[in-house]
């Protein structure tokens, strides 16, 4: 035992009071390489597709004699992720079209590329636009781009050979896509260029598109030319009876060779027709030229994360991260939101109240929280339509006029780290966010609606979360789970976890799922065995669980209360900024507050026994003073057990545990 004597009992106790609580700061910052990148894309110099950025685009689209198509996209968004694949495929299947159409793309996730997805009315992701040659944009309804609404690599296709149809010949290079008429015959090969060495006739049905098809997969080839005809008789007229035959006319004799396939498809006549040009030593076509016209390097940071995933993995999934939830609102409020032309009606009502629930219960410090509070002021006052570069900007400027950083990081995921290219990230953070938003409301009694977070939750997603595919999800899932008859802020915290746990098991060994964080039914059993009522395996399925809610709801409560927010990564000066006026708060709001009343009562009948001890110390007995201070010792004795007092001629002695 440890013995003090009686004049420092009470500062000995606040002394064991003010000791840190839990979610202090819970490791030094780690070490990481200056300007580190974290928006990686999901294209670079070494596909078909050519990534594009603000400062190129729109050199890139505008005024070329080629068409663009041109893919909008968010590094975040999971249909993306599993999209682009598809879009690297189609690339490389129509890179023989370069010189008419070429394909790229622009990620909207970057930073610098706001203004652009906002200038181009991009809502959604992915969003596709084809830009056609000589494209300036103006009022019409092309301004943005014609907009491709299959992600259907065919249909695409497709689209695209009609809009090349459809454009005229702005140059001698454009491709003739005209039938052949009566005129033509015999006047084919009058007034070619000298270089055209043969003309192919190509005989194909009403509505097909394997013509045109064809005339762009040869468009490269100067030696050749490509005509097609749908009627039977100009066929005829070329030896052609079946649309199974292509002739090709000799321009030097007028001469008749024939192609026969056996199959009505573009690869079997792509095929045939390669080997007449090897044939004749015309086919020359470099299947390794670089299309890119843009140095586009990036710095891999997955080298450097190692440390973090180790920490991330020993600590498990008991610990939220104070980074991620910063990371992911950031996110938010710079990108996803102001990503509008226009808010307004609907969307703009499921704004305030996304702002209203951050600034009640937001894991922001006590700057943070007067910046949301300028915020809601914006958002409320701007009631019928803000524009979305004006709250871009107006964020902005509060972020860059404070001395203090509002966010305690917005540079690096730390649980919601990705051990592989583009996983996890914000999705995570944001789902960490939503889930600590409706903790808090259940803590919080400044409001009694049960659905208050639920329906900010619902009213983001639906009007402002960038995947497409994703959002349109949880809008069926919150419908078929009947989000609206929430009766309880309990039961708020339930449902998002129940829905969260669905989503994980719809994506459940998806292609965008990472291999060392697999989406698994939480919480698993090896972290809260509690939560289920029977033996479950190690890897459950959703609808086979039979769950313990109550345990849940408990262990939820515990992993996002705000005292259970680590502070790991953190570089010192934004700690202390962010902590300083956070962590007092969490102490003191966290005490028993009879316990203080009577340290406060306490502290206030030692401070006048010290003055009457020292101004009449020779009228009073020391055995008074005792007597008083037993008295004392017996009280708090009663109310703190783990503390006992010792009585000897020296007074009170204080005996703590060791």
């Amino acid at each position: 035992m440890y013995k003090m004597q009686s004049f420092i009992i009470i500062p000995i106790i606040f002394i064991l009071i003010g000791s840190p609580l839990k979610g202090g700061y819970s490791g030094v910052p780690l070490s990481r390489s200056p300007e580190l990148e974290t928006n990686l894309g999901l294209y670079n110099s070494s596909d078909k597709v050519i990534p594009l950025t603000v400062d190129n685009v729109k050199s890139f689209i505008s005024n070329q004699k080629y068409g663009t198509l041109l893919e909008f996209y968010n590094t975040y968004c999971g249909h993306c992720r599993r999209f682009a694949p598809k879009y690297k495929e189609l690339a490389e299947d129509i890179y023989p079209w370069r010189r008419i159409i070429k394909v790229a793309a622009i990620d909207c996730a970057d930073d610098n590329n706001n203004d652009i997805c906002r200038e181009y009315e991009i809502l959604g992701y992915p969003s596709l636009r084809y830009f056609s040659p000589y494209y300036l944009k103006g009022d019409d309804q092309t301004k943005i781009g014609y907009q491709i609404q299959s992600q259907d690599l065919n249909e695409i296709k497709k689209t695209l050979i009609i809009q090349a149809m459809n454009e005229s010949r702005f140059d001698n290079y454009w491709p003739d896509f005209s039938e052949i008429t009566n005129k033509d015959i015999g006047h084919l090969i009058e007034n070619l260029p000298e270089k055209i060495k043969y003309i192919l006739i190509i005989y194909e049905n009403e509505n097909s598109t394997l013509g045109s098809n064809l005339i762009l997969d040869f468009s490269l080839y100067d030696s050749i030319q490509i005509r097609r005809t749908t009627n039977p008789d100009i066929a005829v007229s070329f030896n052609i009876v079946t649309p199974t035959t292509i002739s090709i006319i000799d321009k030097r004799n007028s001469n008749i060779e024939q192609i026969h396939s056996d199959n009505l498809n573009e690869t079997s006549f792509k095929n045939h027709i390669i080997k007449f040009l090897e044939e004749k030593n015309l086919y020359t076509y470099s299947t390794t030229e670089h299309t890119s016209i843009i140095t586009f390097q990036h710095k891999d940071i997955y080298n450097n994360i190692s440390e973090i995933i180790e920490y991330v993995k020993d600590h498990g999934v008991h610990v939220v991260y104070r980074a991620d939830l910063d990371h992911a609102l950031h996110y938010a409020l710079f990108h996803e939101i102001p990503k509008y032309i226009n808010i307004n009606g609907e969307r703009l009502l499921a704004l305030q109240n996304f702002i209203s629930i951050i600034k009640r219960y937001s894991p922001l410090g006590k700057n943070g929280e007067e910046f949301m509070n300028k915020l809601y002021d914006y958002v409320k006052i701007n009631n019928e339509n803000i524009y979305g570069n004006d709250l871009e900007n107006y964020i902005k400027n509060i972020v860059n006029d404070n001395d203090v950083p509002l966010f305690a990081t917005t540079d690096l995921w730390i649980g919601c780290i990705g051990s592989k290219h583009l996983s996890r990230g914000f999705t995570c953070g944001l789902w960490k966010l939503f889930h600590y938003l409706t903790v808090q409301a259940a803590e919080n009694e400044e409001t009694q609606d049960p659905i208050e977070v639920l329906q900010a939750i619902h009213g983001y997603v639906k009007h402002f979360f960038g995947c497409t595919d994703c959002s349109n999800h949880f809008q069926e899932m919150a419908s078929r789970r009947k989000i609206w008859n929430v009766a309880s802020k309990d039961d708020a915290i339930l449902w998002l976890w129940s829905a969260h746990n669905e989503v994980n098991q719809r994506l459940a060994g998806d292609e965008t799922e990472d291999p060392q964080f697999p989406k698994l039914q939480f919480p698993p059993p090896s972290s809260c065995h509690q939560c289920y009522n029977k033996e479950v395996s190690a890897s459950p399925i959703l609808d086979q669980i039979n769950w313990n809610k109550h345990e849940i709801l408990q262990f939820l409560k515990n992993i996002y209360n705000h005292q259970n927010i680590s502070y790991y990564s953190l570089n010192m000066d934004q700690l202390e900024n962010s902590k300083k006026s956070q962590m007092m708060g969490n102490v003191f709001s966290d005490m028993d507050m009879s316990f203080g009343f009577i340290l406060y009562g306490s502290c206030i009948i030692m401070m006048i026994f010290a003055v009457k001890l020292f101004i009449f110390r020779g009228y009073r007995r020391k055995s008074h003073l005792n007597n008083t201070l037993g008295k004392l010792s017996e009280i708090l004795s009663k109310i703190f057990p783990s503390i006992q007092f010792s009585e000897s001629n020296a007074g009170y002695t204080l005996l703590v545990p060791k």
